[in-house]
C-alpha cells in the first residue's frame, strides 16, 4: 500500500479536513478530453480524460462543499462560512470545458469558473503551446531548436522523449527573462518553420479537435445566461502580465474584461494569471483594472482573510487515485510541500 493510501485508511485526511475546514480548495484544469481513441492526435502534455475526471469529482463531492465564484468570495471575505469548500476552475477557454466537462459538473450541481483568453475565442487561432505540440509530432527526422547556446533535439516517433524535451525547452525559454512578446514570437517563428517543413498545421483541424478547439462567444453567453458557469479573464493573448510593459499589461487586463462583459452581459470580476506568473505590481494593476479576485497556480489552500489577488490552486491529476485526489483536495500534499520547503531553509 502506498503512503497516500495508508494515510487515507488511517483517517489522516479526515483529520486534516477537520483541522482545515475553513480553507477553500480551488481546483484547476486546462481541459477534459474524451478517451484517447476518439482524439485525432495525442498531446504531449498529458490531459485528464472524462471518465477519470468524473471519478475525481465523485470523490471530492463526498468530502467537500462545492461553491461558485460568489460563494468563494463570500467565504474568503468572512461573510459566509462553508465547511471544506471547493471551487472548480478551468484555464484558457477550451471548448471541451463546456462540451465534455460541464455535463459532469452539472450532474452534481457544480458551477465552474472558466478563465477565457479572449483573443482565441471562436477558434481564431490555436494556442502557441498546442500549435507547437501538434506540429513537432509531424516531423520525420530529428529536429533541433537553439536558444542561445542550448540545443533541444526532438526525435520523431518517441513521444516520451519529445514530451521531456518540450518541457525542458519551455522551461528554459520561460527562465530567459524575455518580455512576453519576444517569448511568443520565438515559438511562433518555430511553429511557422515546422509547419512549412511538414505541411501540417493544427489550425486546419482545430475546429473539429476535441482538445484544441476554443469556446465561442455564443457558447459562453448561453452558458452564463442559464447560470451554468462563471467567466473570468485570462488576458487577450495569454500573456504573462509580469513580463509586459505597463501599457501592454493594462491593455491585456482592461480590454479582455471589456470583451467578456460585452459577450456575457455580466460583470467580469475575476482574473487568472497566465502561466501563474505574478509579482506585486501585477496584483496592483489587476485591482486597478477592476477585478475583485485573481488566481495563481501557486499550490495550496486559501483561508478567510487571504490576499484575494494571489489565490492558490491545486491541479486536477491526469490519472485517477482516490487517495491522491483526497490528499490534494484537503491540502495534505501542500502541507508536505510547505514542510519540505521549511526543511530546506533551516
Amino acid at each position: 500500500m502506498s503512503l497516500l493510501g495508508l494515510m487515507k485508511n488511517t483517517g489522516c485526511y479526515a483529520a486534516i479536513r477537520a483541522f482545515r475546514q475553513d480553507a477553500l480548495t480551488v481546483l484547476t484544469a486546462h481541459g477534459v478530453v474524451p478517451p484517447a481513441s476518439q482524439l485525432p492526435w495525442q498531446p504531449l502534455r498529458e490531459q485528464v480524460d472524462v471518465e477519470t475526471f468524473a471519478r475525481q469529482i465523485d470523490v471530492i463531492s463526498q468530502h467537500h462543499e462545492w461553491v461558485d465564484l460568489d460563494g468563494a468570495l463570500r467565504h474568503l471575505r468572512g461573510e459566509h462560512r462553508y465547511r471544506n469548500p471547493v471551487l472548480m476552475t478551468f484555464d484558457d477557454g477550451y471548448r471541451n470545458n463546456l462540451d465534455i466537462a460541464l455535463p459532469v459538473l452539472e450532474a452534481q450541481g457544480i458551477k465552474p469558473l472558466l478563465f477565457v483568453t479572449t483573443g482565441y475565442l471562436n477558434n481564431a487561432r490555436p494556442f502557441w503551446f498546442d500549435r507547437f505540440d501538434y506540429v513537432i509530432q509531424q516531423i520525420d527526422r530529428p529536429w533541433t531548436l537553439r536558444v542561445d547556446t542550448r540545443e533541444f533535439t526532438f526525435r520523431p516517433g518517441v513521444a516520451s522523449q519529445m514530451a521531456r524535451v518540450y518541457q525542458q525547452l519551455r522551461g528554459y525559454a520561460k527562465r530567459k527573462g524575455w518580455e512576453d512578446h519576444e517569448f511568443h514570437d520565438f515559438f511562433s517563428d518555430a511553429c511557422r518553420e515546422l509547419e512549412s517543413y511538414t505541411g501540417k498545421s493544427l489550425a486546419v483541424i482545430q475546429a473539429d479537435d476535441p482538445w484544441s478547439a476554443t469556446v465561442s462567444g455564443e457558447q459562453l453567453r448561453d452558458a452564463v445566461h442559464r447560470n451554468a458557469i462563471d467567466v473570468g479573464s485570462h488576458t487577450i493573448d495569454h500573456m504573462r502580465i509580469d513580463k509586459l510593459n505597463p501599457q501592454d499589461r493594462m491593455r491585456q487586463l482592461v480590454e479582455s474584461r471589456r470583451i467578456l462583459e460585452e459577450i456575457t452581459g455580466k460583470p467580469c470580476i475575476s482574473f487568472c494569471y497566465p502561466n501563474g506568473d505574478w509579482d506585486h505590481q501585477s496584483t496592483v494593476d489587476v485591482a486597478q483594472a477592476g477585478y475583485q479576485i485573481a488566481f495563481s497556480v501557486d499550490g495550496g489552500l486559501n483561508r478567510p482573510g487571504t490576499n484575494l489577488y494571489t489565490i492558490r490552486r491545486v491541479f486536477v491529476p491526469t490519472r485517477f487515485s482516490e487517495a491522491q485526489v483526497e490528499a490534494l483536495s484537503c491540502g495534505a500534499l501542500s502541507l508536505k510541500e510547505n514542510f519540505n520547503n521549511w526543511l530546506s531553509s533551516v
